[in-house]
């Protein structure tokens, strides 16, 4: 695979960890979560690891010479500012099952590294917070 293809891959991967709806939903929402403390708590580990995450596919992608392109958070967000934390959560997860296809269909289709491996990575990160995400829900049902 063409060095800029791979770094293009990465920086899909880079932007779509780093520019999440729980990124989104913790760096720039105004801050007037409704709900439980848990989800709150939960809301900001996730962001955190995907940051943290993001970032090193952004040092992958420095020593492959390319440059880390962060974008910006997608212009829908906005229109979940004023929205509770439960439901917050509940869309959160929508959307990390269209990332879970898409990071999985990146590790069917380009075998190579390091693309693969961050692929899988994506993978197994975005079912681990899916899981907990649902778990937080099913906790919470009718509580908040």
């Amino acid at each position: 695979m063409p060095h800029t293809d791979v770094n293009s891959l990465l920086n899909h991967m880079y932007y779509v960890m780093l520019r999440s709806f729980l990124a989104y939903s913790v760096e720039v929402r105004p801050v007037s979560f409704r709900g439980p403390e848990e989800m709150l708590d939960l809301l900001r580990r996730i962001a955190g690891e995907q940051r943290e995450f993001a970032e090193r596919i952004g040092e992958a992608i420095r020593n492959r010479r390319g440059i880390p392109d962060p974008g910006q958070f997608p212009i829908e967000f906005m229109a979940w500012n004023d929205v509770a934390l439960p439901r917050i959560l509940q869309h959160a997860a929508e959307l990390l099952e269209g990332t879970l296809a898409a990071a999985s269909a990146i590790a069917e289709k380009e075998p190579a590294a390091p693309v693969f491996h961050f692929a899988r990575e994506v993978v197994n990160l975005t079912g681990r917070h899916l899981a907990q995400l649902r778990e937080m829900l099913a906790t919470h049902v009718g509580s908040a």
